[in-house]
């Protein structure tokens, strides 16, 4: 069995090389739980696999990569700095978000996944308002 060091840099690479929703079904367990500062908190893979593509259709990005510039383990959680570049269909950056991520890890699945950044740079590319994705989600929390 891997290490949880590893599924995340293998989740991330997968991201990179296939794309989000290809490493959500591959890395994601079925129940996860997702958290990013400021929005809903995502419940199960389908759901963050909705969020995720919900965010590229409101932000008009194709695709997103993920550069690691540090990763450190402690048991079972994981800790990453990262760049996330968001890549419209021409393949010109949208913009670039510097994450702080906390993903648990369990067997070889990622059960629980926080983020940590600034969101401001994002609002300003819909207005300075909270995405409808963001929205709708919120409308849907229990």
């Amino acid at each position: 069995m891997p290490e949880p060091i590893d599924v995340v840099r293998s989740f991330f690479e997968q991201v990179n090389r296939e794309g989000s929703v290809a490493a959500f079904e591959r890395w994601l367990a079925p129940e996860v739980v997702w958290e990013n500062a400021g929005a809903p908190t995502c419940n199960g893979r389908d759901a963050c696999i909705a969020f995720d593509r919900g965010g590229a259709e409101m932000l008009g990005y194709d695709h997103w990569t993920a550069e690691l510039r540090g990763i450190a383990a402690d048991g079972d959680l994981v800790l990453t700095d990262r760049i996330d570049r968001l890549i419209k269909a021409d393949g010109s950056v949208l913009i670039d978000i510097e994450v702080m991520g906390s993903l648990r890890i369990a067997g070889e699945q990622i059960v629980e996944w926080r983020e940590y950044f600034n969101p401001i740079p994002l609002a300003g590319l819909v207005g300075g308002e909270a995405p409808s994705w963001i929205e709708a989600a919120r409308e849907g929390e229990s």
